[in-house]
């Protein structure tokens, strides 16, 4: 009886890890959608292209960062920020001198260093976390009306449990469960 007892527990192990390798995959398909969405409605200059460069995405699982991902940083970043009054001769832009930042950085760099350190409050299950690494993004949502981030928001929103049935999961040997129509945000295994 002990050794069908051991032999149990070692199958619901691997059953384990591999549930938790077809979530990870599926949640990457669906923060790269989502990254899209970000690059793709954002209004704002992208003078230094830190902005666009520090969108990232973090995967955790029960409340622990497993992986992350900046997929634009090197693709548009030009140089660090800019400083408050600083101009831009190529660009014929002015950073408002109201701003917050005193020193040059890269932001995806920031973006990195917040997901490591996020406490992410979801202890069980799998969560997809977003931050884009520059300290003006909200300056330029709030104060100049630009979209940075928030349209991403209004997608996710109004895409739902869409966003899973929409290809994240496009083969039954990557998701060995389905969602359940009665409950959207639960899955069933």
């Amino acid at each position: 009886m002990e050794d069908n007892a051991k032999v149990l527990e070692e199958g619901k192990k691997k059953m384990d890890v591999l549930i938790q390798k077809s979530l990870i995959m599926g949640a990457k398909k669906i923060a790269s959608q989502i990254s899209n969405v970000i690059r793709e409605t954002g209004t704002y200059h992208n003078v230094t292209g830190n902005t666009r460069g520090s969108i990232a995405w973090g995967i955790y699982y029960n409340g622990n960062l497993l992986t992350y991902d900046t997929p634009y940083d090197r693709e548009f970043t030009k140089r660090k920020t800019m400083v408050g009054g600083e101009f831009d001769k190529s660009t014929k832009f002015k950073a408002p001198k109201d701003s917050k930042s005193y020193a040059h950085y890269y932001g995806f760099e920031a973006s990195v260093e917040f997901l490591k350190s996020y406490y992410n409050p979801i202890a069980k299950g799998i969560s997809i976390v977003f931050v884009v690494g520059t300290h003006y993004a909200e300056y330029l949502e709030s104060r100049k009306g630009l979209v940075v981030m928030s349209d991403a928001y209004q997608f996710v929103k109004n895409s739902g449990t869409s966003l899973i049935d929409r290809g994240a999961f496009n083969s039954s040997s990557l998701a060995p469960f389905s969602p359940i129509s009665s409950a959207p945000n639960e899955l069933s295994f």
